[in-house]
């Protein structure tokens, strides 16, 4: 993937309510539980609908993270390094980031009224084809 320039910039004077990795996670939590394999270019696309989503509906920014306009979409550039290694493959582990606190990996996670708020981006792209994500 190659970076083209950046899509997206703050919304200034908010604070975003997650991480991408957290809205990450709860996609390929969504996918591993109905048996549908996720690759790297739909999780960057969904990831991108659902920081959309909720930018339109409140006001408000997702996840503070930059999303970079690359050669086939959005992408968050955070997200893309902790899969990459999967290639053009199904991802098949949880994104993990550092807890400086307790110094420890952890696994980034929704608040469980996020993730309801978020199902409906998943419900309504969750069958759509890489390719066709692309186009939209």
């Amino acid at each position: 993937m190659q970076n083209v320039g950046s899509a997206f910039q703050p919304m200034e004077g908010r604070v975003a309510v997650t991480s991408a990795l957290a809205v990450a996670n709860f996609l390929l939590d969504q996918a591993k539980a109905e048996g549908r394999p996720i690759r790297q270019l739909k999780l960057q696309k969904l990831i991108y609908f659902c920081y959309a989503w909720y930018a339109g509906n409140k006001g408000e920014e997702l996840f503070s993270e930059d999303i970079e306009a690359w050669q086939f979409g959005p992408v968050v550039r955070e997200v893309y390094l902790e899969f990459k290694d999967a290639g053009a493959s199904p991802i098949t582990h949880r994104a993990t980031s550092m807890d400086w606190e307790a110094f420890d990996l952890v696994e980034p996670e929704l608040p469980s009224e996020l993730a309801e708020e978020l199902k409906p981006v998943w419900d309504t792209y969750k069958a759509k084809s890489d390719a066709w994500l692309v186009e939209a």
